[in-house]
């Protein structure tokens, strides 16, 4: 059930605002409600990985009480879905610490936990 969790994860780093720029409507439909986004069609730099790997570093170490080298360790090989493997997953680079995306974040991966881990 870990590595499922794990698995089903790798795209949480979405949930950031570099990303969330890539795509016209989206970026129109968040900067209307008030989110501070880059201009449209900035690329995905820094890549939605490195994110993922922001968001879950922090989450496995308060959630599951990971020590931080192992969670760092987790963090950047999940992060690393495509190939990338980001050494640095501090979340301030990738403003995904600013709300709303460290709330976000936690929402999504305390959900897929919920749906994965706690089902009988």
């Amino acid at each position: 059930r870990i590595c499922a969790f794990l698995a089903a994860a790798h795209d949480i780093g979405k949930a950031n605002r570099f990303f969330q720029a890539k795509s016209y409507s989206q970026h129109a439909r968040l900067c209307k409600l008030g989110a501070n986004l880059p201009r449209f069609g900035l690329d995905d730099n820094p890549r939605h990985g490195q994110a993922t790997g922001a968001h879950l570093k922090p989450w496995l170490i308060e959630r599951w009480n990971w020590t931080v080298p192992f969670a760092e360790y987790v963090a950047l090989a999940v992060g690393g879905h495509h190939g990338s493997f980001f050494s640095d997953t501090k979340r301030t680079a990738l403003g995904v610490d600013g709300e709303p995306w460290r709330s976000i974040g936690i929402a999504l991966l305390d959900a897929l936990a919920t749906v994965l881990l706690d089902a009988e």
